[in-house]
């Protein structure tokens, strides 16, 4: 292009003398190609060509206005206004953008004025511009009059293009989703063409606004196909910095819980337009949400001055002073808002939104109940008002909301329908208190006798031992409701399906799932109702003020101070966080839990840092530091108070913990991430030739093959052959198809010192040592894998992959064996086939004790388990503990051929030498068609009769219990979400 522009200056000077000059069909040809490149986000060489053209053409009305779009295109408002000024009547669309930027909200409405008095463009963009400005300007129910006014005086059947884009904005504007989405679509198709070869997006607005409907309706972020981002990504194909796009594209990633890719589209965003109001309001709100109420102010003090009355900042600089300790800062704070907004909700809507979020949701009620109150219009607070009024065990209430938004707001909304079936089907279940009243639970009646009793008794205990060590007890019951269907707890949890956790708890009311429902086997109930109560404690003691990573981490060290196989290790998470520069500052440790990839990390950050206070400043620092969130302080006024530090010291302490007691017990090969290898590129950058190898590992882990080529090369130069670069050349050749190279490289690598190799590396060389044959070889490396990361329970990982290659029936690996079984159980507390196998291993040698405690595990993690449980008891009574015996025959009497199931970890006739054969084809699979009737199953006859020979020796058998149907799941329940 700088050649054609050349050419063209040249032959111009040729025609005329540049005092004379006047634009040329070529060059308007040229000037619509420049146009062209920044519908493509323009670059340097373009912005250079457009100065060029007007030191050539001042006067030119095209290249002045594209000059305004492109800096207005960038934030700078300025350079756009003195664009403009040039021009006698410069294009309406553009300066009445300018001027709401800019916050000139009287001279907007002075142009829509004029404009009405004349023909223009659209006949709508007119009003468009005077319902925003009286929006913008505190008057939203003048706003939404005219907008309704203006919409109902038009035949949208004869719009054109830009007609359609503003009636599509005036519907918008008033909650009329399907007419705005039925005419940005028709929009769409005039100003950009049709989908397809001939499709050119020259008014990306159009599909920004778009998918602003989509997520405005809630058709975003809930699974499956996107339409928000769909919308989006057309137009950050053409420009992949447009900063409204980004913003949009941001919002849905929070909904989503992807907070990561969120937080690079708003770096994206502010990039380009490091000015731009709704995108530093949404980085406002994302600091909010995370407890960093100075960063969220600092944002929205950035948006006001440069536009005092702008409503976004408005609300997010009254919602964070409305979070602390300082009511009078706070009500001057909302004053300012009402001064310029009196009518607008969403100061209001906004703190009560954050205070759910915060788990404060008593004190969320009533500014939700007030923006409903302000904005008869907007029926979007209601879902959230109804979280909040479930989550403190108000369901009546909160079906009644829902109800009422579903009668406001016909539009399709799947989750907000399976939340209303959800609390219609609770109200049928029966509620029952444990034995000291202290829980009330909910639950089917079915599983009242075994989970409910055995939940209940537990749940009892666990109050009673943390209560003497914290010296809390809540003042009332704990509800508890128990779910068999993942999806229902799902949705009753945060409102749609998908959510994977085990239980929550919001105060007083807890939710947790049933052994019995699909997670079964894989939810330890005892560890997760432990964890719930543990946050009834601190969430009290706290007032519900605590964040969420110190709430979580005393969770899980509770889990840990309970059993060392309750550890959750997470080595490799932490390691890689570390290596990514991803591992939280303690201030902004909550950042973790608004991105699925990352809560599990937050989970156990948290968990290390309550260790570390409480290691190094005793249990009554922990619960200082709790309890002093109840003040309404930040964390670093609360370690200030509690521990007499900052937040940094407790980062120096995480450090350290990380590298003296994780990093040391695990040597594994980071997964590095793009913002990974960004830091290494940057240390090289700056000159530290160490982080060379490093960073070749990065481009082999992000696929980055020509840039992993040119990072080995300069590595070898600068450091020679390292061990790291080594693995990389490995897996080069491994990539490559290469197996044997791979083989003979890493063989030389793994003579290296254990600082030089890691298991990782060792457990891939044992794979291509064993498919060449050589068992022996790869069992020793295995070995020496463990030693390098010890707690590797992944599937295919190190530990199943040793005991893959240990012989049980050689004598010689016996021992071995079993401590291999043994670490998969004491890192793994649900892995049910290894505690199978050890409690065979501990019969065979009379150990009773210890088959009696991986019996009794394996009892915990699935109390419906028929052929453990009679193992047990069987166990137990040979020990003499009779009574303890007799409590698991009358459990095995309740116990249905419904909720049993055939499965590794039931036990068969043949181990309960003795006794019956069965008779149920339950307990057997399918039965056959010629199978005679049952009337009870095995363990029924089994327990009866146990029952009965030790009646003598405690109590009279009682009766058995008549097998019944399980009660009906809830039907009609829609599977969106």
């Amino acid at each position: 292009m700088v050649i054609a522009r050349a050419l063209l200056v040249l032959s111009t000077l040729c025609a005329v003398s540049l005092a004379a000059q006047q634009e040329t069909p070529d060059d308007l040809a040229f000037l619509s190609e420049l146009a062209r490149d920044y519908r493509r986000g323009g670059s340097w060489s373009a912005q250079r060509e457009l100065d060029e053209y007007l030191l050539d053409f001042p006067e030119s009305v095209p290249a002045r206005e594209l000059a305004a779009r492109a800096a207005l295109q960038r934030g700078r408002v300025q350079q756009a206004r003195e664009h403009l000024a040039r021009l006698d009547e410069p294009d309406p669309r553009l300066l009445g953008s300018l001027l709401l930027r800019a916050g000139d909200y009287e001279a907007v409405l002075e142009l829509a004025e004029q404009l009405a008095q004349r023909p223009a463009a659209s006949p709508l963009w007119a009003g468009r511009l005077q319902v925003a400005a009286l929006d913008a300007m505190g008057q939203h129910n003048a706003s939404l009059t005219r907008a309704r006014e203006l919409t109902d005086a038009v035949d949208d059947r004869e719009l054109d293009g830009l007609g359609l884009l503003d009636y599509g904005w005036l519907a918008f504007h008033q909650r009329r989703f399907e007419l705005a989405n039925q005419a940005l679509v028709f929009a769409d198709r005039e100003l950009n063409g049709l989908a397809g070869p001939d499709y050119e997006l020259r008014h990306p607005e159009v599909l920004v606004l778009l998918g602003r409907v989509y997520g405005a309706a809630r058709q975003t972020g809930t699974g499956g196909r996107d339409r928000t981002l769909e919308a989006l990504d057309v137009v950050l194909d053409v420009d992949s910095g447009s900063a409204d796009a980004l913003v949009v594209q941001a919002a849905t990633y929070l909904y989503g819980m992807n907070g990561q890719l969120a937080e690079r589209a708003l770096d994206r965003a502010l990039n380009r337009d490091p000015e731009h109001p709704e995108a530093l309001v949404l980085r406002g709100r994302t600091r909010l949400l995370a407890r960093r109420v100075d960063a969220a102010l600092e944002a929205a003090d950035r948006v006001l001055a440069n536009n005092p009355r702008d409503r976004g900042a408005l609300a997010l600089r009254s919602a964070a002073l409305g979070l602390g300790s300082d009511p009078a800062a706070a009500r001057d704070a909302r004053g300012a808002f009402e001064q310029q907004h009196p009518e607008s909700a969403e100061a209001a809507s906004l703190l009560g939104e954050v205070l759910q979020s915060h788990y404060r949701f008593e004190e969320s009620v009533a500014p939700l109940q007030e923006a409903l109150a302000l904005e008869t219009d907007n029926e979007a607070p209601l879902p959230v008002l109804a979280q909040s009024l479930a989550n403190l065990g108000r369901f009546a209430e909160a079906a009644d909301a829902l109800q009422e938004h579903e009668r406001r707001s016909p539009f399709p909304y799947p989750w907000r329908s399976n939340m209303i079936d959800l609390l219609s089907a609770r109200e049928n279940l029966p509620e029952m208190l444990s034995e000291d009243e202290h829980f009330r639970f909910v639950l089917d009646p079915s599983e009242r006798e075994i989970y409910g009793a055995e939940l209940g008794a537990w749940l009892e205990d666990v109050r009673a031992e943390m209560g003497a060590r914290w010296g809390y007890h809540p003042e009332g019951e704990v509800l508890v409701e128990v779910y068999d269907d993942i999806a229902d707890f799902s949705v009753r949890t945060v409102g749609f399906e998908g959510f994977l956790a085990f239980g929550v708890c919001f105060g007083d009311v807890v939710t947790i799932l049933s052994p019995l429902s699909q997670m079964r086997g894989q939810l330890h109930w005892q560890q997760t109702a432990l964890h719930e109560y543990a946050h009834v404690v601190t969430l009290g003691i706290s007032q519900q003020r605590m964040p969420r990573w110190l709430s979580e981490g005393i969770s899980v060290l509770e889990e840990r101070r309970h059993s060392d196989r309750w550890a959750r290790p997470l080595a490799r998470d932490v390691l890689d966080a570390r290596a990514n520069g991803r591992v939280f500052p303690v201030e902004r440790l909550d950042e973790a839990f608004q991105d699925g990839r990352t809560v599990m990390l937050g989970y156990y950050l948290g968990s290390l840092v309550a260790e570390i206070v409480e290691r190094d400043f005793g249990f009554d620092g922990l619960r200082a530091l709790v309890a002093a969130y109840a003040d309404d302080l930040s964390t670093r006024e609360a370690t200030q108070r509690a521990l007499g530090v900052a937040p940094e010291e407790l980062d120096r302490r995480l450090a350290k913990h990380i590298e003296d007691t994780i990093a040391s017990k695990a040597k594994l090969f980071p997964r590095y991430d793009e913002h990974g290898k960004e830091r290494l590129r940057a240390r090289v950058q700056s000159g530290d030739m160490q982080a060379l190898d490093d960073l070749a590992a990065a481009y082999q882990a992000l696929g980055r093959t020509a840039d992993r080529d040119a990072a080995l090369t300069r590595a070898e130069r600068e450091l020679g052959v390292t061990p790291l670069l080594m693995r990389v050349r490995a897996m080069r050749a491994m990539a490559a198809g290469h197996r044997s190279e791979a083989l003979e490289i890493l063989r030389i690598w793994s003579f290296g010192s254990d600082d030089d190799v890691d298991a990782d590396g060792l457990l891939w060389f044992a794979g291509l040592l064993l498919d060449a044959g050589d068992r022996d070889a790869a069992l020793s490396v295995l070995r020496r894998a463990r030693m390098l990361h010890p707690a590797d329970i992944a599937q295919g990982g190190v530990l199943f992959a040793l005991l893959g290659l240990l012989d049980p029936d050689d004598a010689t690996h016996a021992a071995e064996r079993r401590s291999v079984l043994e670490d998969i159980c004491r890192y793994d507390e649900t892995a049910a086939s290894p505690r199978h196998d050890l409690i065979d291993i501990a019969r065979a040698a009379g150990d009773t004790e210890t088959e009696r405690q991986l019996l009794a595990e394996l009892v915990a993690l699935d109390p419906y388990a028929p052929g453990e449980r009679m193992r047990l008891a069987e166990a137990l009574f040979d020990a003499g503990e009779v009574a303890a015996a007799r409590e698991h025959w009358k459990v095995l009497l309740a116990l249905r051929p419904t909720q049993a199931r055939r499965a590794p970890q039931e036990a068969s006739p043949e181990m309960l030498p003795g006794f019956p054969q069965p008779t149920s084809p339950e307990v057997g699979g399918e039965a056959s068609s010629e199978a005679p009737p049952v009337t009870e199953p095995h363990w029924h006859s089994v327990a009866r009769k146990r029952l009965q020979e030790t009646a003598s020796e405690v109590e009279s058998a009682p009766d058995a219990p008549v097998e019944t149907a399980p009660a009906a799941s809830p039907e009609g329940r829609s599977t969106g979400g």
